[in-house]
């Protein structure tokens, strides 16, 4: 009885570690970055875009933002850029809703993500 036991926590345990192994891959996933137009987020940007991302970045500065985006999409890349502070909660959900108006995958991604979550009514 012990022995199945074990047996059966060893194949669960190994399954685990296969499932955990499994690469997760960015391709053809949309990615909102901020900050976006120079530094740490223009790094994250084109990493992101070489595993195959489609990208909507923002960043304060528009000509900055401009110039990242000319970069991106001419290294192949699926861009939207907005320029936003997304310290102001207006522009920052101006940002995610124009992602999400977008006609790409972006929309059925959050919707389908969306799906996932159990809505509760208020009481």
């Amino acid at each position: 009885m012990r022995m199945g036991l074990w047996m059966a926590g060893a194949a669960g345990l190994l399954l685990g570690v296969r499932r955990a192994r499994r690469p997760f891959s960015f391709r053809d996933k949309v990615v909102l970055i901020t900050g976006a137009s120079r530094g740490l987020g223009l790094v994250l940007a084109r990493q992101l875009l070489a595993q195959g991302a489609r990208l909507a970045i923002c960043a304060r500065d528009a000509a900055e933002l401009e110039r990242a985006r000319a970069e991106l999409t001419s290294r192949g890349g699926d861009v939207l850029a907005v320029t936003c502070d997304v310290t102001d909660p207006e522009q920052a959900s101006s940002f995610v809703a124009q992602a999400l108006a977008r006609p790409t995958r972006l929309g059925d991604d959050a919707a389908r993500r969306n799906r996932e979550i159990p809505w509760v009514p208020p009481r």
